[in-house]
Protein backbone atom coordinates (compact mmCIF):
# COMPACT_ATOMS: atom_id res chain seq x y z
CA UNK A 1 0.00 0.00 0.00
CA UNK A 2 1.72 3.74 -0.98
CA UNK A 3 1.55 6.26 1.29
CA UNK A 4 -0.39 9.29 1.27
CA UNK A 5 2.07 12.27 -0.15
CA UNK A 6 2.58 15.07 2.55
CA UNK A 7 1.98 18.51 1.35
CA UNK A 8 3.70 21.36 2.51
CA UNK A 9 1.40 23.80 4.57
CA UNK A 10 1.53 26.28 1.61
CA UNK A 11 -0.12 23.86 -0.34
CA UNK A 12 -2.47 22.22 1.93
CA UNK A 13 -3.86 25.77 2.97
CA UNK A 14 -4.25 26.26 -0.80
CA UNK A 15 -6.47 23.60 -1.01
CA UNK A 16 -8.48 23.89 1.79
CA UNK A 17 -8.51 27.52 1.57
CA UNK A 18 -12.06 28.07 -0.45
CA UNK A 19 -13.80 26.64 2.23
CA UNK A 20 -11.56 27.69 5.52
CA UNK A 21 -13.90 29.57 7.80
CA UNK A 22 -13.53 32.52 9.67
CA UNK A 23 -13.81 31.09 12.69
CA UNK A 24 -12.58 28.41 15.40
CA UNK A 25 -13.97 25.22 13.41
CA UNK A 26 -12.63 22.46 15.47
CA UNK A 27 -11.41 21.64 19.05
CA UNK A 28 -8.02 22.55 18.75
CA UNK A 29 -8.98 26.01 17.23
CA UNK A 30 -11.61 26.67 19.38
CA UNK A 31 -9.24 26.11 22.42
CA UNK A 32 -6.72 28.27 20.87
CA UNK A 33 -9.16 31.06 19.73
CA UNK A 34 -10.49 31.70 23.62
CA UNK A 35 -6.99 31.52 24.67
CA UNK A 36 -6.05 34.52 22.10
CA UNK A 37 -9.08 36.13 22.63
CA UNK A 38 -8.52 36.45 26.19
CA UNK A 39 -4.66 37.26 25.45
CA UNK A 40 -5.44 40.27 22.74
CA UNK A 41 -6.08 43.61 24.41
CA UNK A 42 -10.06 44.16 24.74
CA UNK A 43 -10.07 48.06 23.34
CA UNK A 44 -7.70 48.23 20.15
CA UNK A 45 -8.93 51.73 19.08
CA UNK A 46 -5.77 53.68 17.82
CA UNK A 47 -3.77 50.48 17.63
CA UNK A 48 -2.14 48.84 14.45
CA UNK A 49 -2.67 45.42 14.51
CA UNK A 50 -0.22 42.53 12.23
CA UNK A 51 -1.80 39.03 12.21
CA UNK A 52 0.89 37.08 11.09
CA UNK A 53 -0.20 34.04 9.33
CA UNK A 54 -3.20 35.48 8.66
CA UNK A 55 -5.12 32.42 7.05
CA UNK A 56 -9.06 33.69 6.59
CA UNK A 57 -8.51 36.42 8.72
CA UNK A 58 -10.65 35.80 11.66
CA UNK A 59 -8.06 37.76 14.57
CA UNK A 60 -7.72 40.27 11.68
CA UNK A 61 -12.11 40.61 12.16
CA UNK A 62 -12.27 40.47 15.89
CA UNK A 63 -9.07 43.24 16.13
CA UNK A 64 -11.05 45.41 13.49
CA UNK A 65 -13.95 44.96 15.75
CA UNK A 66 -11.84 45.82 18.97
CA UNK A 67 -11.90 49.07 17.37
CA UNK A 68 -7.90 48.66 15.54
CA UNK A 69 -7.28 51.28 13.33
CA UNK A 70 -5.01 49.94 10.71
CA UNK A 71 -4.60 45.75 10.54
CA UNK A 72 -2.21 43.98 7.98
CA UNK A 73 -2.44 40.29 7.42
CA UNK A 74 0.44 38.24 6.07
CA UNK A 75 -0.29 34.78 4.76
CA UNK A 76 2.23 32.33 2.37
CA UNK A 77 -1.02 31.08 0.95
CA UNK A 78 -2.11 33.39 -2.21
CA UNK A 79 -5.55 31.41 -1.75
CA UNK A 80 -6.03 32.05 1.83
CA UNK A 81 -5.50 35.71 1.48
CA UNK A 82 -8.34 35.82 -1.37
CA UNK A 83 -10.38 33.67 1.60
CA UNK A 84 -9.29 36.74 3.78
CA UNK A 85 -10.23 39.57 1.20
CA UNK A 86 -13.66 38.35 0.63
CA UNK A 87 -14.07 37.90 4.73
CA UNK A 88 -13.00 41.55 5.35
CA UNK A 89 -14.89 42.70 2.21
CA UNK A 90 -18.05 41.86 3.69
CA UNK A 91 -17.90 43.67 6.70
CA UNK A 92 -17.12 47.08 5.68
CA UNK A 93 -14.99 48.53 8.60
CA UNK A 94 -13.93 52.08 8.52
CA UNK A 95 -10.05 51.37 9.05
CA UNK A 96 -7.10 51.00 7.47
CA UNK A 97 -6.83 47.39 6.04
CA UNK A 98 -3.94 45.61 4.38
CA UNK A 99 -3.52 41.87 2.75
CA UNK A 100 0.14 40.85 1.59
CA UNK A 101 1.53 37.33 0.57
CA UNK A 102 4.94 36.76 2.47
CA UNK A 103 6.15 34.48 5.57
CA UNK A 104 6.65 34.75 9.25
CA UNK A 105 9.70 34.65 8.79
CA UNK A 106 10.64 37.75 6.38
CA UNK A 107 7.34 40.09 6.87
CA UNK A 108 6.65 42.64 4.53
CA UNK A 109 6.20 45.22 7.43
CA UNK A 110 8.16 48.74 8.62
CA UNK A 111 10.00 47.84 11.71
CA UNK A 112 7.89 48.24 15.36
CA UNK A 113 4.93 49.06 13.03
CA UNK A 114 2.66 46.87 15.09
CA UNK A 115 1.11 47.75 18.63
CA UNK A 116 -0.48 44.29 18.82
CA UNK A 117 0.79 41.22 16.92
CA UNK A 118 -0.89 38.30 16.67
CA UNK A 119 0.51 34.34 14.88
CA UNK A 120 -2.08 32.06 15.66
CA UNK A 121 -1.62 28.09 14.87
CA UNK A 122 1.51 29.27 12.79
CA UNK A 123 4.70 28.59 14.67
CA UNK A 124 4.15 24.63 14.90
CA UNK A 125 4.32 24.83 10.61
CA UNK A 126 7.60 26.35 10.70
CA UNK A 127 11.12 24.66 10.14
CA UNK A 128 13.14 27.82 11.62
CA UNK A 129 11.55 29.21 14.82
CA UNK A 130 14.53 31.95 15.76
CA UNK A 131 13.74 33.64 12.35
CA UNK A 132 10.57 33.73 12.90
CA UNK A 133 10.29 34.97 16.39
CA UNK A 134 12.81 37.82 15.01
CA UNK A 135 10.84 38.95 12.72
CA UNK A 136 7.89 39.32 15.20
CA UNK A 137 10.04 40.94 17.06
CA UNK A 138 11.03 43.75 14.88
CA UNK A 139 7.81 44.53 13.56
CA UNK A 140 6.67 45.26 17.14
CA UNK A 141 6.72 48.53 18.83
CA UNK A 142 8.87 48.46 22.13
CA UNK A 143 5.52 49.12 24.03
CA UNK A 144 3.11 46.42 22.38
CA UNK A 145 1.96 43.30 22.78
CA UNK A 146 2.86 39.71 20.65
CA UNK A 147 0.27 36.89 21.45
CA UNK A 148 1.17 33.62 19.82
CA UNK A 149 -0.25 30.05 20.17
CA UNK A 150 1.00 26.67 18.99
CA UNK A 151 0.49 22.87 19.49
CA UNK A 152 3.32 20.97 19.35
CA UNK A 153 3.81 17.77 17.92
CA UNK A 154 3.63 16.21 21.61
CA UNK A 155 -0.11 17.29 22.22
CA UNK A 156 0.54 19.92 24.56
CA UNK A 157 -1.00 22.59 24.15
CA UNK A 158 0.31 26.25 24.53
CA UNK A 159 -0.53 30.03 24.22
CA UNK A 160 1.31 32.94 25.23
CA UNK A 161 0.82 36.60 25.40
CA UNK A 162 4.10 39.39 25.28
CA UNK A 163 3.28 42.60 27.05
CA UNK A 164 6.41 44.47 25.77
CA UNK A 165 8.21 44.01 22.66
CA UNK A 166 11.04 41.93 24.51
CA UNK A 167 8.29 39.15 25.70
CA UNK A 168 7.29 36.28 23.43
CA UNK A 169 4.39 33.71 24.07
CA UNK A 170 5.12 30.31 21.67
CA UNK A 171 5.96 27.51 23.18
CA UNK A 172 7.77 24.80 24.91
CA UNK A 173 10.66 24.87 27.37
CA UNK A 174 12.67 24.06 24.41
CA UNK A 175 12.24 27.45 22.70
CA UNK A 176 13.22 29.30 25.72
CA UNK A 177 16.83 29.66 24.55
CA UNK A 178 15.37 30.92 21.36
CA UNK A 179 13.15 33.43 22.46
CA UNK A 180 15.73 34.62 24.78
CA UNK A 181 18.62 34.71 22.04
CA UNK A 182 16.13 36.99 19.75
CA UNK A 183 15.88 39.52 22.46
CA UNK A 184 12.25 38.10 23.74
CA UNK A 185 11.20 37.54 27.51
CA UNK A 186 9.57 33.57 27.30
CA UNK A 187 6.24 33.38 29.20
CA UNK A 188 4.41 30.73 28.49
CA UNK A 189 0.88 29.64 29.27
CA UNK A 190 -0.64 26.31 29.27
CA UNK A 191 -4.15 24.95 30.43
CA UNK A 192 -6.75 26.04 27.47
Amino acid sequence: MSRAPVLSPAAAYALWAPNYPAHAHNPVMSAEERAMLTLMPADLHGKNVLDAGCGSARYMLRALRRGATHAIGVDLSEAMLRRAYAELTACHFDAGIGLAQGSVTALPVPNAWADVTVCGLVIGHLEHLRSALRELHRVTSRAASCCAATCIRSGRRLAGNATSRQTASVSPCSTRSICIATGMRHARRSGW
